[in-house]
């Protein structure tokens, strides 16, 4: 198991499909900081309401060797044990996408 936190617009994560942050919206971001890049061998398939189908990488951080990376899934994006260091870089990408970070009890990290 572990502990997760998520960059969300919601104010519950379990929400974050209500005000979600979009694949494309991630991606951009992920795109204009040049310390993450894609995992392109990883990944998962999923499928939304209505049949909609893709396929989610994982996106590295080159500043980290700890193993860690973000998920984007259902509407926010995810992150299992992170570290202080993880946690700030997190607080940084949620002001790029107008969103908070809240841990699994809904508490907000700033």
């Amino acid at each position: 198991m572990g502990y997760c936190l998520y960059i969300t617009r919601a104010d519950n994560w379990r929400d974050a499909k209500y005000q979600p942050i979009t694949a494309e919206e991630w991606l951009a971001v992920v795109g204009k900081d040049p310390t993450l890049s894609v995992n392109e061998k990883d990944f998962y398939d999923y499928k939304l309401e209505g049949g909609t189908t893709g396929r989610i990488h994982p996106v590295e951080w080159s500043e980290s060797t700890d193993g860690n990376c973000f998920w984007w899934q259902h509407g926010a994006i995810e992150c299992k044990n992170p570290s202080e260091a993880w946690i700030s870089k997190m607080v940084n990408l949620a002001k790029d996408l107008h969103a908070k970070v809240l841990g699994e009890g809904n508490e907000e990290h700033m």
